[in-house]
């Protein structure tokens, strides 16, 4: 069962699990991990259903569909042992709040991306309509340049599966250690290469290696274009009634 194999692939690198670190929760060696994802050999039913159970995925879900980013995002791996629960944040969110990584807490939110309480703690921004669970706006910062974006700019992003990348859009992909705000370029199957604003620059990175994807879909900016004083503003008008009239004289 192949699916199976690509599938606990998919959780390990969405919830950065080590192939040692995703046998010791289900008491099988490491190797056997490696031949599940390579398609080599397949769970015992046990282990199967305690994958399941662990992650909060239904047995239809895993045995029957590759699994998504979106799929997994709700699942809870942040438990230390199987059968531990973890203690419920009590507060209660604005359905008009969308959770804001600012500059300062890049490098923080990329070691907890998945601790539901760090989420929960995260300053927010209102939006004017409802929000959902996989929006989040990220604070750009001087080298965010792949949409001319600027130092302090919000850019709301929506998350989406690294799959489905679109070469022309912009990113926030988080990888092991970075936040990278970025053009995609080019894409195959297994690589992505992106343009940090620059076109001369390029990077390449492995599909594998990318934990999150957030597509930019909006931005807040505080920066305003200046206001075009009077004389420029009359010279504007002036050019545009000569071509008017220019426009007419021909007519006739």
């Amino acid at each position: 069962m192949a699916l199976i194999g690509k599938n606990i692939r998919k959780i390990r690198s969405v919830k950065q699990l080590s192939q040692q670190a995703f046998a010791d929760l289900f008491g099988v060696s490491r190797a056997s991990v490696g031949s599940y994802e390579e398609g080599r050999a397949d769970p015992k039913i046990d282990t199967i259903i305690a994958i399941a159970n662990y992650f909060s995925i239904t047995l239809e879900e895993f045995l029957t569909k590759e699994l998504t980013v979106n799929d997994l995002y709700h699942f809870d791996v942040f438990k230390a042992k199987l059968g531990k629960e973890k203690k419920p944040n009590t507060k209660k969110p604005n359905e008009n709040e969308m959770p804001l990584v600012t500059a300062k807490l890049r490098d923080e939110y990329i070691k907890k991306h998945q601790n539901k309480d760090f989420l929960m703690d995260l300053p927010s921004i209102m939006l004017p309509k409802k929000s959902n669970a996989l929006n989040r706006a990220f604070e750009a910062n001087k080298d965010s340049t792949a949409g001319n974006f600027k130092k302090g700019d919000l850019l709301i992003s929506q998350a989406i599966d690294s799959e489905k990348m679109l070469v022309g859009q912009v990113y926030v992909v988080h990888t092991d250690a970075r936040l990278l705000f970025r053009r995609l370029l080019s894409k195959t199957d297994e690589n992505l290469e992106f343009s940090p604003g620059d076109e001369k620059s390029r990077e390449i990175l492995d599909q594998k290696d990318i934990i999150e994807a957030w597509e930019v879909i909006g931005k807040y900016t505080t920066e305003l274009r200046a206001r075009k004083s009077l004389e420029e503003r009359v010279a504007l008008l002036e050019e545009k009634v000569s071509k008017l009239e220019l426009a007419s004289t021909m007519n006739l």
